[in-house]
């Protein structure tokens, strides 16, 4: 599950994978998670029980990523005697895209709409109600505070392509 739905180019964004061993023993293995086909990292899973799940917690550094719009994917590598291969690989998120910092709604504009989303979740966590992913522009906290804000209005009046 990626964290945001839009994200500024530099920016980072975590991208949680949920990994599960459906054998009879213990395994060991790597996930990896890609953007359109390019890696953008790999993480070990040791001796994960049988029955049991872990979630990995990725970061995305979109820093040199081109503006445009990306498809996650994630694989993890086969154990050996592994013969069933078909859930090793899941490719079914929703486009991320990566725009100018400060765009919080993805219209390449920062304006008052990009302020006004802050607003509305100003002061939010992860479990409240009026959490919005995307206006944790700092991910820093886990919270939606001033430092999100001022970093979005600093940018305000951006426009892409200028």
């Amino acid at each position: 599950t990626p964290a945001k739905t839009v994200v500024g180019a530099g920016n980072h964004m975590q991208v949680g994978v949920i990994v599960w061993n459906e054998g009879n023993s213990s395994e060991t293995f790597s996930v990896s998670v890609f953007r359109n086909g390019s890696i953008i990292g790999t993480l070990p899973v040791t001796s994960l029980p049988p029955g049991e799940e872990t979630t990995l917690i990725f970061d995305w550094n979109t820093a040199g990523t081109p503006k445009g719009n990306y498809i996650l994917s994630a694989s993890a590598t086969a154990v050996p005697g592994e013969v069933d291969l078909i859930d090793n690989a899941y490719e079914k998120w929703n486009t991320i895209q990566v725009t100018i910092n400060g765009d919080l709604n993805g219209d390449l504009i920062v304006d008052i709409f990009d302020i006004v989303m802050i607003a509305l979740a100003f002061g939010a966590v992860s479990n409240d109600t009026n959490w919005w992913p995307n206006a944790d522009v700092m991910q820093e906290f886990g919270l939606i505070d001033i430092f999100d804000l001022v970093s979005v209005a600093l940018c305000f009046g951006n426009v892409d392509p200028p």
